[in-house]
């Protein structure tokens, strides 16, 4: 018994643990630019209104999930009209 346990603890040494890995996108300020079709200047009044960004050096880089969340909490919709208003009344 003792070596089944042993060739077991073997088998279990020998396997990769895979843990689950997240890649992250980087962007730098051009593709952000091209990502979100905004220009450079557009992409500053982000940074200032806390779009998060990583800088090394003289170097900014984007994380494309942090941009994709930080663009969904600013999601406007559309404010009904009087006309769209009526007609959910009439229903």
């Amino acid at each position: 018994m003792d070596k089944t346990e042993s060739r077991r603890d073997a088998e279990v040494r020998q396997k990769p643990v895979k843990l689950r890995e997240v890649e992250k996108i980087w962007l730098d300020t051009g593709q952000l630019c091209e990502y979100l079709s905004i220009c450079e200047s557009q992409s500053y009044q982000l940074r200032k209104q806390g779009l998060p960004y990583c800088k090394v050096g003289k170097l900014v880089r984007y994380d494309k999930r942090e941009v994709d969340r930080f663009i969904k909490r600013r999601e406007v919709r559309e404010r009904p009209t009087d006309e769209t208003l009526s007609e959910l009344r009439v229903k």
